[in-house]
């Protein structure tokens, strides 16, 4: 088993377009990324800086409805890195594809290269599966997540509904702090309690 934590993707050589930074240095990054990022003023910037982990779970409590915003911007910054010829990745994986059944790769980063390095070599990932069960691909266990886990989303979307506080007084007298106790009934454009 090959263990890479934090900083390994930052030392693994040629990356493009630049390697991922170290967790000191994340935050900034995605504030000049744009986004979400850009809004987050001190202190909890300085949170982030210090502790990203630490500063997560600050946002998260002050600023819960932007999460998923953010962590799909996360993803985009992540999904931007890839190995160069000359990544240790890449040559890490041309020994692992000669190994192949018997290595087991586990990362803490986000990003991809271990995949795109493997690709690279013409080997396929497993995540999370033991070697008994791999038929195509090497295990790779992607311990605190991965730019790619993200859920889709999609299919939770709602479009086009909006209230206001006219609206609910005209329909039942209901006012707009009151509706989360309430229940859409649909075409008849009533709520029920």
């Amino acid at each position: 088993m090959f263990l890479f934590g934090a900083g390994a993707s930052y030392g693994s050589g040629d990356c493009s377009p630049y390697c991922p930074p170290l967790e000191r240095d994340l935050f900034p990054e995605l504030q000049r990324w744009g986004g979400v990022a850009s809004t987050v003023e001190n202190p909890l910037r300085e949170k982030f800086i210090v502790d990203f982990e630490k500063g997560m779970e600050e946002f998260y409590r002050h600023r819960n409805t932007d999460t998923t915003a953010f962590l799909r911007e996360m993803a985009g910054y992540f999904a931007q890195f890839k190995p160069g010829p000359k990544n240790y990745y890449g040559k890490l994986a041309r020994i692992v594809a000669q190994a192949s059944g018997t290595v087991v790769l586990a990362t803490t980063n986000y990003e991809m290269l271990i995949e795109l390095a493997l690709d690279g070599a013409g080997q396929g990932v497993a995540y999370g599966r033991p070697p008994q069960s791999i038929r195509k691909g090497i295990p790779l266990l992607k311990i605190h997540g991965s730019c790619n886990f993200l859920p889709d989303q999609e299919r939770a979307r709602i479009e086009g509904s909006s209230f206001c506080d006219s609206w609910l007084q005209e329909q039942d007298g209901t006012p707009v702090e009151d509706l989360e106790r309430h229940i859409y009934d649909g075409p008849a454009k009533s709520f029920r309690q």
